[in-house]
């Protein structure tokens, strides 16, 4: 018997019982091995086989409670410590496939592992699921820290994978009990549907590929975060990482009647927009008959839309609208899919202002006066999520994007307000940004709007002082020594008291893409003492804001302030 396993076995004085759980919004909750009588070995008696039966999937099929039977899993003992990201290596379980019995909710594993009697000692579980699929590469043994994944999509429907990763559960003891493992989709999921015109009986499609990205990393990158476990890198640009996946195309489901709408495809791709690349595109080749005439076309490379929303666990559905004359291609809906795990686990369709190309809390803000998604979302039913999405490579971000212009429009702001800046002759305000950087030790002279709600931070900075006396007043700093936004935009501003609370109320957005600028050197925003551009709401004198609340301050009392500008 190996060294390493007599160490383990005479460690261990109960057996783990490993339970599986949260996969979309059901749990399995079924024991997967029978508990020992007592002392520190296992019962002597001959263990029970299961051999599960997968049913053979000839389309894509995304995986719930009821059709998954196989997982995979890295466990890492610690004794006398906690996981360490540098040392610890999968050395209790590495790629322990557990696998659930035909008709029952009962998860096996073989050898039986216990737990250390040891209460200082800790074992760090992650899962992932199916076991082995196809496409995967599972870390070496001897690799430290967060377990990372190879991943390449396989090249036809049919063999692709729903790939599922659980929430890592860090340091577990035998007090602890069951170890529960919550699943996320790490894919993007693409339905394909065929709209049929008319003109003709019915659409046939005799054969269809989509070219997308082949390969990429996906890796745990924290055990404790509820939203930012999972990370994906790695997923090369250029035509040498492009793949074309062919669409597997039984009979019955590829001939659509004119009039009507038929699902003719589902495909598990890589989440390109995770890794900030937001340039790359995914493309159609399909070649159909029009029923009833007999016309049989190719089109080739129909581009697909939406790029920036392929996310891991994002549905999106797209309908090939088909006519004598043409084809085109549109989407159909932008859905979390279910089981995305951000602490719910809820499904449904984004809601209108809350995808991707949408304009939105949490977007980053670039110089060149371009923006990119944050990842936030809102869906139909009125739950809220964050993606863990990264900036877009290659730029320099200046700013997070803390309200639409449909907000600031609501509380008062109107594009023609900045009819003197470089936003004169724009016809909507498209949203708000804060820089990433407090102007420090300022004052703050001049008047302005007592309304604490409104979004007027750039009418009331026009009347702040412009002074170069020492010290030096805010707005004469943002005028001398700031460098400009980007074009066109209002140009900094002091932001209004209620600017500035709308976004301490949303700053948790904001501080979560904060953290992914500049490989995570900036920390949470500090709204702690700032100048604000309202006047009076609280008092004689310019409004400060601190952590919350607002009052009034002295004009020559030095603050700090958060510059923004209205693009």
């Amino acid at each position: 018997m190996p060294k390493r396993e007599v160490l383990q076995r005479n460690i261990m004085s109960r057996i783990l019982k490993i339970w599986i759980t949260g996969l979309t919004v059901c749990c399995f909750s079924a024991c997967g091995d029978k508990v020992s009588s007592g002392g520190d070995e296992p019962s002597m008696g001959i263990p029970i086989s299961f051999v599960p039966t997968v049913e053979t999937q000839t389309r894509g099929t995304d995986f719930t409670k009821d059709n998954l039977t196989s997982l995979g899993v890295l466990a890492y003992l610690t004794q006398g410590s906690n996981f360490n990201v540098s040392s610890s290596t999968p050395n209790f379980m590495y790629n322990q496939e557990v696998t659930k019995a035909s008709g029952t909710a009962t998860w096996e594993y073989t050898p039986t592992k216990f737990w250390p009697t040891n209460s200082n000692d800790k074992i760090t579980f992650f899962a992932y699921a199916p076991h082995n699929p196809t496409g995967l590469t599972v870390p070496d043994i001897t690799a430290t820290g967060y377990p990372s994944f190879t991943y390449e999509v396989p090249s036809t429907e049919a063999a692709q994978t729903d790939l599922l990763l659980a929430k890592p559960a860090p340091n577990k003891t035998a007090s602890d009990g069951k170890v529960n493992f919550s699943f996320k989709h790490a894919l993007t999921r693409i339905v394909l549907n065929v709209e049929a015109g008319g003109g003709f009986t019915g659409i046939t499609i005799n054969s269809l590929s989509i070219k997308t990205k082949k390969s990429g990393t996906v890796a745990f990158s924290s055990t404790t975060s509820p939203t930012d476990w999972m990370q994906w890198s790695n997923i090369a640009s250029g035509t040498g990482n492009d793949i074309s996946c062919t669409a597997t195309l039984p009979s019955s489901s590829s001939t659509v009647t004119a009039g009507s709408t038929g699902k003719i495809a589902t495909f598990f791709l890589l989440p390109i927009a995770a890794t900030g690349n937001t340039s790359e595109n995914a493309t159609l080749t399909f070649s159909y008959t029009m029923n009833g005439i007999g016309d049989t076309k190719t089109i080739t490379d129909l581009a697909l839309t939406s790029m920036a929303d392929w996310l891991a666990a994002t549905s999106i559905t797209y309908n090939l609208k088909i006519t004598r004359t043409a084809a085109t291609v549109e989407v159909g809906s932008i859905s979390v899919w279910n089981g995305t795990t951000v602490d719910i686990d809820k499904s449904g369709e984004i809601a209108e202002g809350y995808k991707a190309g949408d304009i939105k809390i949490g977007d980053f803000y670039y110089d060149d006066g371009t923006w990119s998604d944050g990842g936030y979302r809102m869906l139909t039913d009125g739950t809220v999520m964050q993606y863990n999405v990264q900036p877009t490579e290659g730029k320099n971000c200046i700013g997070i994007v803390y309200a639409s212009g449909k907000t600031g429009t609501e509380r008062g702001d109107n594009i023609s307000n900045y009819s003197s800046t470089e936003l004169s002759g724009a016809t909507e305000i498209k949203g708000y940004v804060v820089t990433l950087d407090r102007i420090s030790g300022v004052r703050r002279g001049g008047s302005g709007s007592n309304n604490i709600t409104a979004f007027n931070g750039y009418t009331n900075t026009q009347s702040l002082s412009t002074s170069n006396s020492n010290p030096r007043e805010i707005r004469e700093v943002l005028i001398n020594s700031t460098p400009a936004p980007p074009s066109p935009s209002s140009g900094w501003y002091v932001m209004s008291l209620g600017q500035t609370m709308y976004a301490y109320e949303n700053r948790d957005i904001m501080n979560k893409s904060r953290t992914n600028i500049s490989s995570g050197s900036y920390g949470n925003m500090d709204f702690g003492n700032l100048w604000t551009s309202s006047y009076k709401t609280s008092g004689n004198f310019p409004t400060i804001f601190n952590n919350g609340s607002y009052g009034a301050a002295q004009p020559t009392t030095m603050q700090n302030a958060y510059p923004g500008f209205t693009f």
